[in-house]
C-alpha cells in the first residue's frame, strides 16, 4: 500500500488482523517455542512489516517504536496472551512493562500505551508518523542515514532534532501560534499526545499543522536534490 493516499490506518489495521490470526493459529500448542529468541525474531519481523504498512512509516523505524504507533503488540505478548487466555487489560499491562524500559523519541512522546492504544479518535498517517517516530525530514535522522553532512536546520541553523520543526523552529512560528491558539496550550514533547487525545478538534489541528510543516520540508528537500 502507498504511504500517501489509499485506505486509512484503521482499515489497514483490520486487514493486518487477518494476517495476525493466521500467525497466531494454534498458539496454545506451540507457545513453548517462544522461549527461543530466533522464533520470536521471525514473528516480530512479520509483525513489524504489518506495523510499518499500518502507519505508513519509514522502513528504518525500529520494531518496538513502530509497533506502538500502529497499536500492535510484539510477538511475545501476543503469543503468551493467546496461549494463556490473557484479557486485553493484562496484555496491555505486559506490553507496558516491556515498553517502560525503552529509550527512544517515540517513548518520550507516548509513555502510556493504554492512553494511546485505546483512544477513541485519531488516525496516524505518513506525515504524523514521521513526527511520532522521528524518522523523516529532520537533520538528525537524515545525517544518520547519510543524506546530510550535519544535523543543522536549513531554516534557522539550530540542531534539527526530532521535534525541532514541530516545537521550536522560527520558520513555523506563525503557523504554530495559530495551532496552539486552537488547542489552547503551548505544545512540547511532554504534552503532545495528551493534547491530541483530548478531543478530535485538537487532534485535527495538530495533524493539519504538522502536515503543512512536513510537506513543506519535503518539497524543500526535493528542490535541493
Amino acid at each position: 500500500m502507498p504511504n500517501t493516499g489509499g485506505v486509512r490506518a484503521s482499515k489497514r489495521r483490520v486487514m493486518a488482523s487477518a494476517v495476525m490470526s493466521g500467525l497466531l493459529y494454534a498458539a496454545e500448542a506451540w507457545q513453548a517455542a517462544t522461549k527461543w529468541a530466533s522464533a520470536m525474531a521471525i514473528m516480530n519481523r512479520v509483525i513489524r512489516l504489518l506495523a510499518v504498512r499500518i502507519c505508513s512509516a519509514y522502513r528504518t523505524v525500529q520494531a518496538d517504536d513502530v509497533m506502538v504507533v500502529a497499536g500492535i503488540p510484539p510477538a511475545e505478548v501476543l503469543c503468551n496472551g493467546r496461549a494463556n487466555g490473557w484479557s486485553e487489560a493484562r496484555r496491555t499491562e505486559e506490553w507496558q512493562s516491556l515498553w517502560r524500559t525503552r529509550v527512544s523519541w517515540t517513548k518520550t512522546l507516548i509513555p502510556d500505551l493504554t492512553e494511546w492504544k485505546d483512544r477513541s479518535h485519531g488516525e496516524v498517517d505518513y506525515h504524523l508518523t514521521q513526527l511520532l517516530t522521528g524518522h523523516g525530514e529532520n537533520g538528525v535522522f537524515l545525517a544518520k542515514i547519510g543524506k546530510r553532512v550535519d544535523e543543522r536546520c536549513r531554516d534557522c541553523g539550530q540542531r534539527d532534532h526530532q521535534g525541532h520543526a514541530a516545537f521550536e523552529c522560527q520558520r513555523w512560528a506563525a503557523e504554530r501560534a495559530v495551532m496552539e491558539t486552537e488547542v489552547g496550550v503551548r505544545l512540547g514533547p511532554h504534552n503532545l499526545i495528551s493534547t491530541m487525545l483530548r478531543d478530535e478538534a485538537s487532534w485535527g489541528a495538530i495533524a493539519r499543522y504538522w502536515r503543512v510543516v512536513c510537506s513543506a520540508r519535503e518539497r524543500d528537500s526535493w528542490s535541493r536534490t
